[in-house]
């Protein structure tokens, strides 16, 4: 891992609003191993739970393409 490396942590769901709640405490909780138990700091990551296009009930983490963060 390098140490500038920024990583989009996305979370699908349906669009009930008890499976977008399921999709933000899922990708919190990757959020948290990846702080806690990985040592990455929290500006590396951005969070982009409750998206549509994926599988549902699914998190999805992978490396920021270059312009892609804020």
């Amino acid at each position: 891992q390098k140490p500038t490396e920024r990583f989009l942590i996305t979370g699908y769901s349906k669009l009930s609003k008890p499976e977008q709640k399921v999709s933000y405490e899922q990708v919190s909780a990757v959020i948290n191993y990846l702080i806690e138990q990985e040592g990455i700091r929290p500006e590396r990551l951005v969070a982009r739970p409750a998206q549509q296009g994926g599988e549902p009930n699914r998190v999805r983490v992978r490396v920021a393409a270059d312009g892609e963060m804020p």
